[in-house]
């Protein structure tokens, strides 16, 4: 690599962070109205572009219907956008909570599925 391409590279790299400082300026308050619950604060934060909206209710105590509907909303809002690898089937973050200076809460348990009663097979008093 040349010398000037070196220098570009270097410019560059620098414009980029500038640019994402201030662009991460704009868009904190936004993002601290929008995520105003713990649980949309999780799921936000796990919203990598990698996990799948059940992989994410786990993480996050919710129902994976709750994170799609999240990912919908906030896609409109322009705060996630949709990944090219899961051809839009799962959403990624614009930056961390961290990145902005907002705290992430702990983590919910995961959510629990109802337990259905055993069914009867008709043998009463018969030890299993």
């Amino acid at each position: 690599m040349s010398e000037d391409s070196t220098k570009i590279i270097r410019l560059l790299e620098q414009i980029l962070r500038w640019t994402k400082t201030e662009a991460i300026m704009q868009l904190k308050p936004s993002i601290q109205e929008t995520l105003q619950s713990d649980e949309a604060k999780l799921v936000y934060e796990y919203s990598d572009g990698e996990k799948s909206t059940r992989e994410i209710s786990k993480l996050a105590g919710v129902s994976h219907v709750t994170v799609k509907n999240y990912w919908e909303k906030w896609s409109e809002l322009g705060i996630v956008e949709p990944t090219e690898k899961y051809e839009g089937g799962r959403f990624r973050r614009l930056c961390s909570l961290r990145e902005l200076g907002i705290a992430l809460p702990k983590s919910k348990p995961p959510v629990k599925k109802a337990v259905s009663a055993p069914a009867e097979t008709g043998q009463q008093g018969v030890d299993p």
